[in-house]
C-alpha cells in the first residue's frame, strides 16, 4: 500500500478546510444502516456531552484521494459524516419551526450551504452515491420527509432525521426559559458536535481504499459478508464508472428481491452463503469471504448468475401458479403441479426454516424443462415440505445437519449439466433425496414424532403456521369432499385465552394447555367472531353450525365428555398426532 498521512482535527476543521472541497461516498461503501441504538449513542456522546471535561472522539475518518482535485473518497466514517449533516439539517428545521425565519435562522442556512452543501453551492460537501442520493438531497435542501421511500437505507435516513428533530423538540420543550436561552441551548448542541475530535487519515492512492475497507471494521456496525462482497466485486469488475454503476444496481436488485421473499432469517448474507455452498464445499459464514476471493475468476459473471438465481426465487415465491409454470419452461404442463409448488413454498415459509433454500437455488438454476419436469419438481418439493414439518416444526431439531445434506445433494445436482444427465437428475429428485434423509438418520422415528406432536404448542404469533396445520388436518379428515383453504378460515381457541367464570380449570392447566393444537380449531370468519370467549356449552352451538369435519368431531367429543379441559385437549391432540403422521409422511406420493 502506498503512502498516507494522519492528523488530529475537529469536525468543524473537516467542514471548514479548503483542502477538502468534497467527501464522496464511493460505491463500495455500504448503505446508511444506523438505527436507534447508534443514533442514541451519537446523541449522548457528541451532542448532549453529559460527561463534563471528557475528551469526545468521533473516531477515525479515512479518506482517499480521487482524480478530482480536493475531492476525497470516504473509506471509513460514512455513517458518522452523514449522521452529522442530518443532525445539522434537523437543527436548522427545528429552529425555523420554533423561532421562525429570523436572522439567526438565515445564519444557520448560510452555515448549511457552506459546510454541508459545499462552497458556492456548486457541489455537496458530502456526496452520497446510489439510491440514497436523491433522498439525501431532498432532506438537506428542504428537510423533505413526505416522500414514500422503499429502500431500507432511505428509510434509515428519514428515521435519523426525525429522531434528531424529536430530540431537539424535547430539549426545547424541557427548557422553560425565554427564547434567547432556548436558542443558546440549541446552538450549544451544534457547537458540541462541531468541536468533537477525530483523526483524519488521508490515503494517497484511490486503489488503496478497497484494501483498507476490506481489513477495517468501522465503529458502529460491523462489516458483514455482504458488505465485503460488495466491496470485492466493485474492486474486481474492471470497466467504466457506468459499468460499475450497473453492477451496483444489479446488486441492489438482488438485495431487494431477497428482502421481498419474506423468508424468516433468510438474509442477503444467507443468500450469498447458500449460493456458494450449492456448488462448493460446505463452509460457515466466517470462512466464506476468503473462499469467494480465492476461487472466483470472473466477478461480472458471478454477480449476473446471482441475480438470475434471485430472480428465479422471486417468481417461485411471489408468482402465480401460471407464472411459475411459464417461468419453469412448462407452459403446456398441468397447472396443478405449479399450484403444488406454490403451496409447498408457502408452507415452508411459515415453518420458519430456510435450510432447503440451498436445494431450491440449485433447482432454480436448472429450470429448463429439458432437465426437470414440473411434476418431478412438485413431488420433490412436497417431500421437503413434509420432512421439514416433522424435523423442524414438530421435533425442533437443529438445522446444521440438514444444511450439510442439502449442500451435498446440490453439489451433485450442479455437476449434471448435459441433457444426457436427465435420468440421473430424475433419480436424484425422485428417490435419492428420501434415501439420504434415511441414510443420515435425519428423520425422527414415528414414535418420537407422535410423542413430540402430542406436546406441540403454538402461540398467537404463529397464526399462519397454526392455520396451515389445522387446514391440512381438516382436509385429511374430510377426504373425498371439497377441501378448505387457509385464506377463508380463522383460528378459534376452544378454551379461551382469557378465562371467565364459565370455565372451571386451574391457572396452571390453562397456561399449559391453552395454545396446544388440541385446544385450537378453525372456523369461517363470521362464526369465529360470534364464538368469542363464551362458555363451552354456548360455543358448542357455534361449532355445530360449522360445515368442517374437524368441528363435527369436536362437538361429538364435547358431548361425550360433557366438559372441556386438560384431559379432553390432550385426547384431541393425540388424535391429531395419529392423523398427522400420515399427512406429513415423507415418502407419500
Amino acid at each position: 500500500m502506498s503512502g498516507f498521512k494522519a492528523r488530529e482535527a475537529t469536525l468543524q476543521n473537516l467542514f471548514d478546510s479548503g483542502d477538502y472541497d468534497q467527501f464522496v461516498i464511493p460505491h463500495y461503501q455500504r448503505s446508511y444502516v444506523w438505527g436507534q441504538d447508534e443514533l442514541e449513542n451519537f446523541w449522548n456522546d457528541f451532542i448532549e456531552r453529559k460527561e463534563v471535561g471528557q475528551l469526545y472522539l468521533l473516531g477515525s475518518i479515512i479518506v482517499s484521494r480521487t482524480k478530482q482535485k480536493r475531492s476525497f473518497g470516504v473509506v471509513d466514517g460514512q455513517q458518522r459524516l452523514i449522521t452529522s449533516s442530518v443532525f445539522i439539517t434537523a437543527l436548522k428545521d427545528v429552529w425555523s419551526e420554533k423561532f421562525g425565519r429570523d436572522e439567526e435562522h438565515f445564519s444557520l442556512e448560510r452555515f448549511i450551504k457552506k459546510r454541508v452543501l459545499g462552497s458556492n453551492n456548486a457541489i455537496f460537501k458530502i456526496d452520497v452515491a446510489g439510491s440514497l442520493k436523491q433522498c439525501y438531497i431532498d432532506m438537506i435542501i428542504s428537510g423533505s420527509t413526505k416522500k414514500e421511500y422503499k429502500n431500507e437505507d432511505q428509510k434509515n435516513l428519514h428515521r435519523a432525521y426525525n429522531y434528531f428533530k424529536d430530540k431537539l423538540r424535547d430539549s426545547y420543550d424541557a427548557n422553560k426559559a425565554n427564547d434567547s436561552q432556548r436558542k443558546k441551548l440549541l446552538l450549544q448542541k451544534l457547537e458540541n458536535l462541531l468541536d468533537t475530535n477525530l483523526v483524519l487519515v488521508t490515503l494517497d492512492d484511490e486503489d488503496d481504499a478497497y484494501e483498507v475497507f476490506e481489513g477495517f471494521n468501522a465503529r458502529g456496525v460491523d462489516l458483514s459478508i455482504s458488505d465485503l462482497f460488495k466491496n470485492l466485486f466493485l474492486q474486481k469488475i474492471k470497466g467504466t464508472e457506468e459499468e460499475k454503476t450497473r453492477a451496483l444496481e444489479e446488486w441492489d436488485n438482488i438485495i431487494q428481491i431477497v428482502t421481498e421473499l419474506r423468508i424468516p432469517k433468510f438474509t442477503i448474507n444467507t443468500f450469498i452463503r447458500y449460493y456458494w455452498i450449492r456448488n462448493h464445499s460446505f463452509i460457515g459464514e466466517r470462512q466464506l469471504y476468503k473462499k469467494i476471493k480465492k476461487e472466483t475468476k470472473n466477478y461480472r459473471e458471478l454477480l449476473s448468475d446471482m441475480y438470475q438465481i434471485a430472480e428465479s426465487l422471486r417468481v417461485l415465491f411471489n408468482g402465480s401458479p401460471y407464472e411459475i409454470r411459464d417461468f419453469l419452461g412448462h407452459p403446456e404442463a398441468k397447472a396443478e403441479y405449479a399450484k403444488s409448488i406454490s403451496d409447498s413454498l408457502c408452507a415452508l415459509r411459515v415453518m420458519n426454516t430456510q435450510s432447503y433454500m440451498v436445494w431450491l437455488m440449485s433447482i432454480a438454476a436448472k429450470r429448463n424443462k429439458e432437465f426437470i419436469s414440473l411434476k418431478m419438481f412438485a413431488r420433490s418439493l412436497g417431500q421437503i415440505e413434509r420432512f421439514s414439518f416433522r424435523y423442524f416444526v414438530v421435533s425442533k431439531l437443529p438445522a446444521n445437519r440438514v444444511e450439510k445434506m442439502y449442500a451435498k445433494f446440490s453439489n451433485e445436482l450442479f455437476k449434471l449439466s448435459d441433457t444426457r444427465d436427465k435420468q440421473r437428475i430424475a433419480t436424484l429428485l425422485d428417490k435419492e433425496l428420501l434415501s439420504r434423509i434415511e441414510q443420515d438418520k435425519l428423520l425422527p422415528p414415528r414414535e418420537q414424532f407422535i410423542a413430540d406432536f402430542g406436546l406441540l404448542c403454538l402461540k398467537s404469533n404463529n397464526k399462519n403456521l397454526v392455520r396451515y396445520i389445522l387446514t391440512q388436518i381438516e382436509n385429511q379428515l374430510s377426504s373425498g369432499e371439497k377441501g378448505v383453504t387457509q385464506e377463508v378460515v380463522t383460528i378459534e381457541h376452544i378454551m379461551p385465552q382469557r378465562l371467565n367464570k364459565g370455565w372451571n380449570i386451574s391457572q396452571t392447566d390453562h397456561k399449559n394447555c391453552v395454545n396446544m393444537l388440541g385446544n385450537l380449531t378453525i372456523l369461517k370468519g363470521a362464526l369465529n367472531s360470534s364464538a368469542s370467549n363464551k362458555a363451552i356449552n354456548e360455543k358448542v352451538r357455534h361449532f355445530k353450525d360449522s360445515d368442517l369435519k374437524m368441528n363435527g368431531d369436536l362437538v361429538d367429543l364435547i358431548n361425550k365428555k360433557s366438559d372441556w379441559g386438560k384431559d379432553e385437549i390432550i385426547e384431541r391432540q393425540n388424535a391429531f398426532a395419529e392423523a398427522s403422521d400420515y399427512i406429513w409422511s415423507v415418502d407419500k406420493r
